[in-house]
């Protein structure tokens, strides 16, 4: 069963792949993780050494489904204008 790495599992996986210290087969099999998740953070990492590990949300960037930006404000100025509406 996986479960959610905390920061600190990933920070500790990182720093032992990067200093060489641990393979990525051997931090997966000790994590839970797999050899791809290991490497996909080290590289992450040193693109990004300040927000590198940070989860990142999984899915679309924007819901198709959303409604436009103009007609969201719309609403917001009618909902002002008339707060009795459902």
């Amino acid at each position: 069963m996986k479960v959610k790495a905390t920061m600190e599992i990933r920070t500790k996986a990182v720093v032992f792949y990067e200093e060489v210290i641990r393979s990525a087969k051997e931090i997966g099999e000790t994590y839970n993780l797999s050899e791809r998740t290991v490497r996909r953070w080290a590289k992450a990492h040193s693109q990004d050494k300040e927000n590198g590990l940070q989860p990142k949300k999984t899915g679309p960037k924007r819901s198709p489904r959303a409604i436009s930006p103009s007609l969201e404000q719309r609403i917001i100025r009618l909902k002002e204008k008339y707060p009795v509406w459902g």
